[in-house]
């Protein structure tokens, strides 16, 4: 498929860098007319795909009375812009930052941290949850648009943006043919380009809705120095605006050290391709020691004074219960699901086939699923006479069997 609008970085590629076009392939072999359109065709495939644009009705943390609260939509959009930003500013492969980035949420189930933790929970004997390996069964198994395979096929080096730790989970071996230490530049670039946003908006809705403590920010050098200099410059600002343009500094701080350390690290090291990246002992895009000191005091007090809040605890349950008790009405009558899952649960077992079938909804169908199922229509007024109802699933069709 030849994009009509084709796209090509402007900035010259470091050596380090991933080459315009894709050197390792794809799990199924595409004749391309143009191989410099690799990464163009896994942006095209991963917006338009159905799980992407779910992502638009999950949220990634409870409003808390805001009118446009950040769902995991905005929230991917914006990690995949500050990881063009920085890989620009490294010279490594912008516009496959760019699908690093995005195709790393398409696993997001509803409720968003609060429903992986619960969806997590539910599975613990059954290999667990995880956002990046639901991706991973989005884009290999369970979306059925494609009339030769299934998934999405997406090229491997997009493929490694779902390492969870290592890139072993991602790259088999026989794809690299050695076992690499690290993921490429362009994947580290997107796990700091993910902190970045996550620790700079996260504090700002924090601070906004009364629910952190200024204060207790003031002891952390980083948000001390951003403070300052905001007072410094602007001392007459009202408060939504003064926190705003903290949040903001923060924001850069982060983005300009990432850049800083990272050139820092490749002029020391020097790695000669995209591989010697990988095999490197240590992650070479990487925060300074003293900033990434501070920023993990950040998270610590986010994880300690915004997500588990008394107001957020009053909603995890809610949310929570909606997923496990939906988790347990659909293992107890799988037949909800549709009549054509045989298949799929001898291979990958029930409880798997139902995890997919949670995550995939959106906010909204998590709830109504649960009232149809668990809230006033209880599962016994499901049954009729002339048969079982069931319930539909996009995900599900004859087409994924395949």
């Amino acid at each position: 498929m030849t994009n009509p609008f084709p796209y090509r970085q402007k900035t010259p590629l470091a050596p380090f860098a991933q080459p315009p076009c894709s050197l390792l392939g794809r799990e199924h072999f595409e004749d391309s007319s143009d191989p410099g359109e690799d990464f163009e065709l896994d942006r095209e495939r991963i917006v338009h795909s159905t799980a992407f644009r779910r992502l638009e009705h999950k949220s990634r943390l409870p409003a808390f009375g805001r009118t446009a609260p950040r769902t995991c939509l905005s929230h991917a959009v914006e990690v995949a812009s500050v990881s063009r930003t920085i890989a620009r500013m490294l010279g490594l492969n912008e516009y496959l930052a760019e699908c690093a980035a995005l195709v790393r949420h398409l696993g997001t189930p509803p409720f968003g941290r609060r429903g992986e933790v619960a969806l997590h929970e539910t599975m613990i004997f059954s290999g667990g949850f995880n956002i990046c390996a639901q991706s991973s069964r989005i884009i290999e198994e369970l979306d059925a648009c494609h009339p030769e395979f299934n998934g999405l096929n997406l090229t491997w080096e997009t493929r490694e943006s779902l390492a969870d730790g290592s890139s072993e989970n991602a790259l088999p071996y026989g794809v690299l043919g050695f076992r690499p230490r690290q993921t490429s530049a362009e994947i580290q670039a997107v796990d700091l380009a993910d902190q970045i946003v996550a620790t700079s908006r996260d504090l700002q809705d924090g601070l906004e809705k009364e629910m952190l403590d200024e204060a207790f920010l003031q002891p952390i050098n980083i948000w001390r120095c951003c403070s300052e200099s905001v007072s410094i410059h602007y001392a007459c600002l009202g408060r939504k605006r003064f926190l705003s343009a903290v949040t903001g500094s923060l924001f850069h701080l982060l983005l300009e050290d990432a850049v800083a350390a990272s050139l820092s690290q490749f002029e020391k090291q020097k790695p000669s391709d995209a591989n010697m990246v990988r095999l490197h002992h240590e992650r070479l895009v990487s925060f300074s020691r003293p900033v990434e000191n501070d920023l993990q005091l950040l998270r610590d007090h986010l994880h300690e004074n915004f997500y588990y809040h008394p107001d957020e605890k009053r909603i995890l349950p809610s949310s929570a219960r909606v997923v496990e008790e939906l988790f347990d009405a659909y293992t107890k009558n799988p037949h909800l699901l549709g009549h054509s899952i045989a298949k799929k649960v001898k291979k990958d077992g029930l409880n798997r086939i139902v995890c997919d079938a949670i995550a995939e909804m959106t906010d909204l169908e998590a709830r109504q699923h649960y009232d149809r199922l668990i809230g006033e229509n209880r599962l016994p007024n499901l049954f009729s006479s002339s048969g079982v109802e069931t319930l539909h699933f996009p995900g599900f069709s004859e087409k994924s069997e395949k």
